[in-house]
């Protein structure tokens, strides 16, 4: 379950499925506060800066947008929602987060949005 995985022209299909649910998370005002710091801090990568704030954050938008995360989960997995929450355990979830989170793509994809810092992932001066 990656989105570097993701080819040919399904990719649209993705791109335009994901904005809801991102969006929800995005425009949380309790995970905006999670995300006060805009910049990465001087001489840190910015993947590790974002793979950080995911680690902090990850219960509370884990609790709070249950949906969207199987949502988005389901759009870059290409599988039936229905048919994944059934067969879903707490080892195959965490297993299909952690595949998603070590994906350099979508890393790169939230920080590009600007979905997870609320801000540039560019490094402070």
């Amino acid at each position: 379950m990656k989105l570097s995985e993701v080819k040919g022209e399904r990719v649209f299909d993705v791109m335009a499925d994901l904005i809801e649910p991102l969006c929800k998370i995005a425009t949380d005002k309790q995970v905006k506060a999670l995300f006060k710091q805009r910049t990465c801090p001087k001489g840190m990568d910015p993947r590790d800066f974002m793979l950080k704030r995911i680690q902090q954050a990850g219960p509370k938008i884990i609790k709070a947008h249950k949906d969207d995360l199987i949502d988005v989960l389901c759009i870059i997995g290409d599988l039936d929602r229905a048919e994944y929450v059934g067969g879903m355990t707490l080892m195959s979830l965490w297993s299909d987060v952690m595949e998603l989170l070590s994906d350099e793509d979508f890393v790169s994809f939230l920080a590009s949005a600007n979905i997870v810092a609320g801000g540039s992932p560019s490094t402070s001066d």
